[in-house]
């Protein structure tokens, strides 16, 4: 313990004090020296702070920061600074409580282990409940997902029940209404079944060599048809006839029409879905999917692939699973490809999908 006052000159010191000292150091006379003779960074800004905070009454600690001792530098010190009542002429007298700061004890090979397994079994235990969370949201998501169309099944069945739809035209249209519902719940359970799948490994893939063309093709003409019925447009501009993918054939299609169908629910009326190959680099082909839609929104573009993510103008639409962008991730990256999109607001947004070549078109090494 050290006693000195606000200026920094020392007072006092005991003999707990002394006993940390080096032999050579113990019959030093600090009384009436300065308190950086026994202390060398007494004379920093921060310490010198503090005596005057102490001075004014206030109990100090220096948290986290160690001070050297002029006979052992390299061994670090704690300081507390506490005022002294006032005995006389003594009124700014302060104490110094300085403890060594002892080193951390090095745990021994068998402790580094457990606190390694430890540690990792924290990691496995904080994924385990990050998973279970992630799947009670994708369950709640789902519910009510699944409720909004058998609502409304239920609702036009029971019109029809009640005889309350009699005009043989709005029959029709009722009825139309409810394959309608039928049908986005028969999209939203196969969506469900196959990502349940992809999570369990069970989605087998056969890959084969395939003309980008074809590809493209096919899912033209389905999205031609739900196009037409909207008073919208499908394009497909012919590519290279040579340009070939390595890829699973019916699931790439169902690829491209996840994309253009999402493009065509939030495209308006005359609105077009654009679909192009190209030649990307000498490994791999690009798909792209451009729409005339609204765009997406700055921030909900950083969780567009996430199942069910929140998004303001599918919920203002209706319409799709809420799954199909998170499907058509995994789908692409189970081929080795990647799908990236670029989108602005109001003028619409494209997702490019790649796929790697067939060895055989691989360009060879250069030297």
């Amino acid at each position: 313990m050290v006693f000195a006052r606000a200026d920094g000159m020392v007072h006092a010191v005991n003999a707990a004090f002394r006993a940390f000292l080096a032999a050579e150091f113990r019959e030093f006379v600090v009384c009436g020296t300065r308190l950086d003779a026994v202390l060398p960074l007494a004379a920093e800004p921060a310490l010198a702070a503090m005596l005057r905070d102490a001075a004014a009454g206030e109990t100090m600690h220096r948290d986290g920061v160690r001070f050297a001792c002029v006979s052992a530098p390299d061994v670090p010190w704690d300081i507390d600074l506490s005022p002294l009542p006032a005995i006389d002429e003594y009124d700014d007298l302060l104490v110094l409580a300085v403890t060594h700061a002892a080193a951390p004890a090095v745990p021994s090979e068998r402790e580094a282990q457990l606190l390694d397994r430890v540690e990792e079994m924290q990691l496995l235990n904080d994924a385990l409940i990050g998973s279970v969370q992630q799947k009670h949201l994708f369950l709640t998501a789902m519910s009510h997902r699944l409720r909004t169309p058998l609502t409304s099944i239920i609702g036009f069945g029971e019109m029809l029940a009640a005889g309350d739809v009699a005009d043989p035209a709005d029959q029709c249209m009722v009825s139309e209404d409810i394959v309608a519902a039928a049908q986005q719940m028969l999209g939203l359970i196969d969506d469900m079944i196959e990502l349940a799948r992809l999570d369990a490994g069970g989605l087998r893939l056969r890959r084969e060599t395939l003309a980008v063309t074809d590809l493209i093709d096919e899912a033209r003409e389905s999205l031609e048809i739900l196009a037409a019925a909207r008073r919208q447009h499908v394009v497909a501009p012919a590519p290279d006839a040579g340009l070939r993918a390595y890829a699973d054939g019916r699931w790439t299609v169902q690829v491209i029409l996840k994309l253009g169908m999402n493009g065509l629910r939030f495209s308006p009326t005359g609105g077009t879905v654009m679909l192009r190959g190209r030649d990307l680099d000498a490994t791999h082909v690009a798909i792209e999917v451009e729409d005339t839609g609204v765009g997406i929104r700055a921030a909900e573009q950083a969780t567009i692939f996430e199942a069910f993510a929140a998004n303001a103008d599918a919920q203002e639409r209706g319409g799709g699973t809420g799954l199909e962008l998170a499907l058509a991730k995994r789908l692409v990256e189970l081929q080795g490809g990647t799908i990236t999109f670029a989108s602005a607001r109001g003028v619409g947004t494209t997702f490019t999908v790649t796929l790697p070549k067939p060895v055989a078109d691989l360009a060879p090494p250069t030297h």
